[in-house]
């Protein structure tokens, strides 16, 4: 397959003019969030292609996505895509910075896939600069930020990070108005150390313990394992 698609089960992500293309993290992220049965709206930080914003309309039929994407290529080829799709009427793509982003309500899921590569070198492409440095767009306490004044009271809150990150995030956790209610660690093969955290939040109280979990994405390299294809079977066309 050209590497300028990628063919999911029910859309196609082009990714010709994004910078950040489709990831196996990016995929597990959108299919593991364990959002609640949403009929409300949703919002995806930083859609790049689009991919979040399709996979939580397939996964719920009722809610509506928006797309918010600072680039604008990005933004142009999300938009594409989501227009190809069976789930063009329910995302809109929104080509803006979430730091000033005021919409007119606020939203009961947030889901982000932020910039990995904090404070490592940069290359010449400024497009893949502002989509893998976060200190060039976006850094953890901006985000923090918006997330809390955009999220409702009692929403849900779904992020991906590598786990070199993790330090530098949860110290920013301290106002308390995100709750911890479930955590994925991914990490490639089972011999492996995890390398990627998917955190799930709720905002306000819980009661309870937090879910933590592990998965392995290959039981050997080429070679999916069972649990990655049991929360991927419903988007990838081959499995």
């Amino acid at each position: 397959m050209p590497n300028d698609f990628f063919r999911f089960k029910e859309f196609t992500v082009f990714q010709d003019r994004c910078a950040m293309k489709v990831s196996t993290d990016a995929c597990l992220l959108g299919a593991w969030a364990p959002f609640p049965e949403i009929s409300g709206n949703l919002l995806d930080i930083g859609a790049g292609t689009g991919l979040l914003s399709l996979m939580l309309a397939q996964r719920f039929p009722e809610a509506h996505i928006t797309a918010l994407e600072i680039d604008l290529q990005a933004a142009q080829q999300a938009a594409e895509n989501i227009r190809r799709s069976p789930f063009n009427e329910r995302i809109e793509v929104v080509c803006g910075d979430v730091r000033n982003f005021a919409p007119e309500a606020l939203f009961d899921g947030i889901i982000a896939n932020p910039p990995f590569f904090q404070n490592s070198l940069k290359g010449q492409d400024a497009a893949r600069n502002r989509a893998r440095h976060s200190d060039d767009t976006l850094d953890f306490p901006e985000l923090y930020t918006a997330v809390t004044r955009l999220l409702k009271p009692g929403g849900s809150f779904a992020l991906l990070l590598p786990v070199q990150a993790q330090e530098g995030w949860e110290k920013g956790l301290i106002s308390g108005k995100l709750q911890l209610a479930a955590m994925l660690k991914s990490r490639p093969l089972p011999e492996k150390e995890p390398n990627r955290v998917i955190y799930f939040y709720r905002k306000g109280i819980l009661s309870g313990k937090s879910a933590v979990s592990e998965l392995s994405v290959y039981e050997r390299y080429g070679d999916y394992s069972l649990d990655f294809r049991k929360l991927l079977q419903p988007f990838y066309e081959r499995l």
